[in-house]
């Protein structure tokens, strides 16, 4: 039996833990076992105020009265969480606060904006400090390869898909579906890729598989639920020992076992993600799956898995959306490939701390041997790893021999082409014809229409004139041939 050497409010609780265990917090201990019960003893103004975790198989009395047969000296009572917070103290148990006359109007008070903190970002728009943001996609989409690869762009601080952190990072990468070793190829296959430093990564990088720890955050029992206070403490306490910035989790069905249709019970499950996040000043990211209906079709935020509350607590998402056979054909890619190409962004997510929008991040999954196969012809393991790919428009200029070039060149500078693709007197018929491609082939005037695009204001300009039918066109002209601009004036007159 454990007494408290001082018959002061703490002392009591210090004696609490001492015999039922728990983390220790302020005013209040978690996790404690009361008879094999778990349970959440806080302070109020005349004792220890005992509240049993839903689902406890033992009565109000029965713990009532086997706390204070072990803790003499303290007066012990069992509670509500309402019971409690209408005592004189603050009482707080699983992140949740409540002022001991319920709550309060605080006046505003005027802050200079230039003395407001700066929002923490640490990589992109979307990962940040103190907040919880997720990433939706379908099975198979490159989530989990795109989780990896920035990672590993955060722990380097290079640029790996277009952005980098400030400086490099701190990261927890826990993965709750595969095995350790999967992981451990996914990474090594990133950075072979990238060349990267195997010390760098061993130095701030953190690796985790589900399959070895428990990561449940809130377990459902019955029509009640648990907050796994034991989970949610030591991920708070590893990511301050270990000084980590941002832990990844993959996926967030696998870190609760409450109905995911449920959007109280979901919310729930959020609330103990944004608690770490808040707790630690880093950055969490949750893994989320789209439900079955609409892998086949454009995702949004509004198409993630079971109960929409994770979208509406995250304070970012992204979509991840597979090229479409549309795509697919305007950039080019073969439709049997377009599987390896994926966007990311663009529009379809939600954000609240930055603008949405834009036409998204193009990413290309690449295969990548990890040279542990058996004999000189087995290349081993091939390996899925994400890069950054840039539609066609956006890429260099189109590799053309110079001679056609030329030859094109010198025709829209010596006859009268449209801009407009339905015009027989289009532009793109020249290019096709120097190419020697069908212009009856939808490819054919896709991939000239792409080659214009890329030329526009470096190589030939669209200009106005008057047609033979005295209508106001626009026709392309090389930059720097002849002048028809005058056309118009002269037209005119």
């Amino acid at each position: 039996m454990t007494e408290p050497a001082q018959q002061t409010p703490h002392a009591w609780l210090a004696a609490a833990q001492a015999e039922f265990g728990g983390t220790l917090h302020d005013d209040f201990l978690t996790g404690a076992q009361i008879d094999g019960c778990a349970a959440s003893i806080m302070l109020v103004s005349d004792g220890l105020a005992i509240h049993p975790d839903a689902g406890s198989p033992k009565s109000r009395l029965h713990l009532e009265s086997f706390a204070a047969g072990r803790l003499r000296d303290a007066p012990v009572k069992v509670h509500t969480i309402r019971e409690a917070a209408n005592d004189n103290w603050i009482a707080r148990t699983g992140g949740v606060r409540t002022m001991a006359n319920g709550v309060r109007a605080t006046p505003f008070k005027w802050v200079d904006p230039s003395a407001i903190p700066k929002r923490q970002f640490l990589y992109g728009r979307h990962y940040i400090r103190r907040f919880m943001t997720t990433t939706f996609g379908a099975g198979g989409s490159g989530k989990t390869a795109q989780a990896v690869v920035e990672a590993l762009s955060m722990v380097t601080g290079r640029i790996l898909l277009g952005d980098a952190p400030d400086t490099p990072l701190r990261v927890w990468l826990v993965n709750c579906e595969d095995p350790l070793e999967e992981l451990q190829r996914r990474v090594a296959a990133a950075a072979i890729h990238y060349n990267l430093d195997p010390a760098a990564l061993e130095e701030r990088l953190f690796l985790d598989s589900g399959r070895d720890q428990d990561f449940v955050v809130l377990h459902e029992d019955g029509r009640q639920t648990r907050i796994v206070e034991p989970v949610v403490s030591s991920l708070i306490e590893q990511i301050h020992e270990r000084s980590i910035d941002a832990l990844i989790v993959d996926p967030f069905v696998s870190t609760h076992t409450v109905g995911e249709n449920d959007n109280g019970k979901i919310q729930q499950a959020a609330s103990q993600w944004v608690r770490v996040a808040d707790a630690t000043n880093a950055a969490v990211e949750l893994i989320h799956h789209v439900r079955k209906a609409q892998e086949r079709g454009e995702i949004t935020a509004d198409d993630g898995r079971g109960a929409g509350s994770l979208k509406d607590k995250a304070r970012s998402v992204r979509v991840i959306n597979a090229m479409s056979k549309p795509e697919a054909e305007s950039a080019g890619i073969a439709p049997e490939d377009r599987f390896d190409y994926f966007r990311i962004g663009g529009g379809t997510g939600k954000s609240n701390m930055s603008r949405q929008g834009g036409p998204g991040q193009w990413r290309k999954m690449v295969s990548v041997a990890l040279g542990n196969g058996v004999g000189q012809l087995d290349r081993g393991d091939e390996v899925g790893v994400v890069t950054e790919w840039r539609w066609p428009e956006q890429s260099a200029m189109p590799d053309i021999d110079p001679e056609v070039e030329a030859a094109i060149m010198e025709r829209l500078a010596g006859g009268e082409y449209r801009e407009n693709s339905r015009s027989p007197d289009w532009a793109g018929m020249v290019v096709m014809e120097e190419l020697g491609l069908d212009p009856r082939d939808k490819s054919a005037r896709r991939r000239a229409s792409r080659i214009l695009n890329a030329w526009k204001d470096v190589k030939v300009k669209a200009v106005e004139k008057f047609d033979k039918t005295r209508h106001l066109r626009e026709f392309i002209v090389p930059i720097g041939g002849p002048c028809v601009s005058a056309s118009v004036t002269d037209a005119g007159d």
